[in-house]
Order: C-alpha cells, then sequence, then structure tokens
C-alpha cells in the first residue's frame, strides 16, 4: 500500500517540472532560497560594505563641484569634463528626430551593444552628414586641445588622431511604481550570486523580448565599467551628450552620469577604512558586484546634465549609470 502510494506520489510530481519527484522538495526548496538567499545578501552589503570616511566625503565633495567639473584644468587632473550647451540647437533638434523616427521597440534597447539593431547607430560620414555643426564643433574643440598641449599632456591621441568614429543612442526608460520594480540595477546584482555571467544574460533576455514584443523591459541601466585601456588600440574615449530628458522639474537631478576622477581613485587607495576593509571588499566582490559598487559611488561625481550638454571623458575613467528616475535619451560617440 505504502509502496503504491509512494509511486502515485512520484507519478504525480513529475508533471510539476522542475521539482523532480526523487528531489522535489530538496530542489524547490533551493529555487526558491537560491534567490531570497541572494537578495539578502545584496542588501546586507548594501548597509556594511560602505566606507563613509569623512576624508573621502571630503575630498569628494571639493573635487566634484559643479564649476570644477566644467574646466579644462579639470580635464587635465581628473579625466573628464562637463561642457554645458555644447550642441547647436539645429542638430540637437535632429538628434531628437532621429529618435522619434526609431520604431518604439528598437528605440528602447537603444545602448545594448549585443542586441541592438543598426537604427541605434551611426558610423564616420554618416555623423558629420547628419550633424555637421556639432562634428565641426567637436574637431574644433579637439584642435585647441592639442594646440594648448592637453592632448599631448593625457595622451589622448595614443590610439589615434583623435577623431570621432562612431555612436550609440542609450535610451533610460523611467516606468511608474510598481513597473519601475522590473527595470533597473537589480538584475546586474542579483546575478553573481549565481554567476558573473547571469547578469548579461538576463540583460540580453529582456533585451530580446522588448525587441519581439515592443513592451519596454530592458532596463537600459549600466553598471560601473571602464572603455579601455586596451593594449590594442580597440578601446575609445567617450563623448556623452544628453539628447532629451522627460519634462519635470526634477530631470535635470537624475538619469545623468557618475564618473570617479583620478584624484579620487588616490585618496581610496590611502583611506585607513579601505584599507582596513580591502581584502573583505575584494573577497565579496567576486560574489557580487554590489560590494565594489557601493565603494565606488562615494569616490564618484554625478554630472547633471540638461539637453545639449556632453561629458568628454578618457577610456580608463570608471562610470556609470545614475539612475533611471527620469526617461531620457543620450548619444555616446567613440573617440580614437
Amino acid at each position: 500500500m505504502g509502496s503504491e502510494a509512494n509511486k502515485a506520489k512520484g507519478a504525480g510530481a513529475v508533471s510539476g517540472w522542475p521539482c523532480y519527484a526523487w528531489s522535489r522538495s530538496t530542489l524547490c526548496a533551493a529555487l526558491v532560497a537560491m534567490p531570497v538567499l541572494g537578495f539578502t545578501l545584496q542588501l546586507w552589503m548594501a548597509a556594511t560594505f560602505r566606507l563613509n570616511d569623512p576624508y573621502i566625503n571630503r575630498v569628494r565633495e571639493q573635487v566634484c563641484k559643479p564649476e570644477n567639473m566644467q574646466t579644462v584644468e579639470f580635464l587635465r587632473k581628473q579625466g573628464f569634463i562637463h561642457v554645458p550647451s555644447f550642441v547647436p540647437p539645429q542638430d540637437l533638434e535632429a538628434l531628437q528626430k532621429k529618435i522619434r523616427n526609431i520604431s518604439s521597440n528598437v528605440r528602447y534597447v537603444c545602448g545594448a551593444s549585443d542586441i541592438q539593431p543598426r537604427e541605434c547607430m551611426n558610423y564616420d560620414q554618416e555623423l558629420f552628414e547628419a550633424y555637421p555643426k556639432f562634428m565641426r564643433k567637436i574637431q574644433l574643440l579637439f584642435e585647441k586641445w592639442k594646440a594648448d598641449g592637453h592632448v599631448e599632456a593625457l595622451q589622448l591621441n595614443r590610439w589615434g588622431g583623435l577623431e570621432v568614429k562612431g555612436s550609440e543612442f542609450i535610451a533610460i526608460n523611467n516606468w511608474p511604481f510598481p513597473f519601475n520594480l522590473m527595470k533597473g540595477s537589480w538584475e546586474f546584482e542579483m546575478g553573481p550570486t549565481i554567476s558573473k555571467s547571469l547578469p548579461r544574460i538576463v540583460s540580453l533576455i529582456k533585451g530580446w523580448v522588448t525587441i519581439w514584443t515592443g513592451f519596454p523591459l530592458y532596463t537600459g541601466y549600466h553598471g560601473w565599467h571602464a572603455d579601455g585601456p586596451d593594449p590594442h588600440g580597440g578601446r575609445y574615449h567617450k563623448i556623452f551628450t544628453m539628447v532629451w530628458k522627460e519634462g519635470s522639474k526634477y530631470s535635470k537631478e537624475h538619469s545623468n552620469l557618475m564618473l570617479i576622477p583620478y584624484q579620487m581613485q588616490m585618496v581610496a587607495a590611502k583611506s585607513p577604512l579601505f584599507l582596513k576593509y580591502a581584502d573583505a571588499i575584494e573577497f565579496y566582490s567576486r560574489i557580487s558586484s554590489a560590494t565594489m559598487g557601493n565603494v565606488m559611488d562615494e569616490l564618484a561625481c554625478t554630472v547633471k546634465m540638461d539637453p545639449g550638454d556632453i561629458i568628454f571623458f578618457s577610456e580608463n575613467i570608471q562610470h556609470r549609470t545614475q539612475d533611471m528616475q527620469v526617461s531620457r535619451f543620450a548619444i555616446i560617440f567613440d573617440v580614437q
């Protein structure tokens, strides 16, 4: 009788895949426990691994003043520069029109380098034909930097003649609560608790679903990374250009770019708290990018941008998306 009951129980369990009969309770428990433990680990590390070093905070507040970030001296010392209202109005309008003409399901995945369609990108001569005044203004800026010795000082010409090579639009789509819980940085943080490749896989799946259905599931979020250097000269300096932001009095405060200036990298290396927790930070960073991300956030400047503003930054500057609170479109240019 007991044997027959077990057989019936086992037969019924097969239909409940992936909880196979022989290990139903164990496997089901694991499937539930893994994301719960992973999310709990993220919350714990977010609360634990923050330097909150008074010295670091004080230096960052001084370094990251908006007026400082708009000077060439800042570019030379820190590796990036913010130039407000740089894009000529005619070309800014042309950029906004280009975005409107991209089909909505494609528009949402612009910036997803692995899967974005050709509509999201422009190359070489296409850029000069579409946005001539903007491209010419960039050329003149680079020529001035060369004449003033900034290019040589920063070795900006080590990969090439400092020319715009290509571009891609980058979308951020803000949803109202509770739909915005499906977006943001969570997939970049949850994944490494299981596999370092999983966050990218999750992001790509969301991108493909967006293209196929037109449902804007793709996040648009980019975590901490640098675009070089590469010993073969395959990476680029960048010009991040804000094209359009959702109209709101809070628009300038959100969906911007965070960058870590050179000085803050050196300050962190000398911080007693950073050194104290260095081994733990390195260990937990292998488990989750949230750990190092939290620390890097404390070293970063957030550049508040309006449409028409640009940020030029060297290929070795660490940067990430600030947040996804405001819908926006930007275009980022490769410079080599």
